[in-house]
């Protein structure tokens, strides 16, 4: 199902770049400004993807998969969010949407990320569950998922 997503992203991006013609219908007028904004969307994606795999080192995979030799990563970005990566991938395809200025390209893009998030996450924390136990489970009560999770000051302290 995600490599098919990826393909068609890859299409669009394609049609996009080649004949922008064929998808002028679905293109959005947006100020200047909004396309800076999507630069700078972009470059704050570009920079998380980075920290994120300079703090993966080497339990970094592609594939689905718990290595063997796989450490619970609580550093960098991690020390917030769960999935720093996902949220770098969000960040990235709004910033397609801003630079490309296309409804289309921007909703197809979103949807089909949340279609593979939504298939991906609930394994993938399953798995880490199996994996480091409660250790993971504390973890999670921490963090949040995708956002660093915003702390209320408990009642009675000021």
């Amino acid at each position: 199902m995600a490599q098919r997503i990826h393909l068609l992203y890859g299409v669009y991006l394609f049609i996009y770049i080649l004949f922008p013609q064929a998808l002028a219908w679905a293109t959005s007028q947006l100020s200047l400004w909004s396309r800076s904004v999507g630069m700078l969307l972009g470059l704050i994606a570009l920079l998380l993807f980075i920290w994120v795999h300079r703090s993966h080192g080497s339990n970094l995979s592609v594939r689905l998969q718990i290595k063997e030799s796989q450490t619970l990563l609580t550093d960098g970005p991690y020390r917030w969010i769960r999935h720093p990566m996902y949220t770098a991938f969000y960040v990235l395809h709004i910033a397609v949407f801003f630079l490309t200025a296309n409804w289309f390209i921007g909703l197809t893009w979103l949807a089909g990320l949340t279609i593979i998030i939504i298939l991906r996450v609930k394994r993938e924390e399953a798995m880490l569950l199996a994996r480091f136990g409660e250790k993971y489970d504390s973890y999670m009560e921490g963090t949040g998922r995708f956002l660093p999770r915003i702390k209320r000051p408990k009642p009675g302290n000021s």
